[in-house]
């Protein structure tokens, strides 16, 4: 995911010409060292997609891991057996 994040759209940010995806603005304040607090329209986007992958459970899952809660850390607070499992 890091190197999803260029100069380019850093600046398209600053510039206000172009917002990046939720999960790179989650990405972009984690490489700052920075939480990132969901807007309203943020958590309802969450909601859907999690309502939609309780529908799908039945169909194999991409990911070697299944999660049953979203939780805001910060990445200092983590144990690092969880900061592994996340950088895997």
């Amino acid at each position: 995911m890091f190197e999803a994040v260029s100069q380019s759209i850093l600046s398209k940010w600053e510039s206000e010409k172009q917002e990046p995806p939720l999960l790179k603005r989650m990405c972009i304040a984690n490489i700052l060292g920075q939480s990132y607090a969901l807007n309203n329209e943020e958590k309802n986007q969450l909601k859907y997609a999690h309502s939609l992958d309780l529908q799908h459970q039945k169909f194999q899952n991409i990911y070697d891991y299944q999660h049953n809660k979203v939780k805001l850390a910060h990445w200092e607070k983590i144990e690092n057996i969880e900061k592994d499992l996340i950088e895997k």
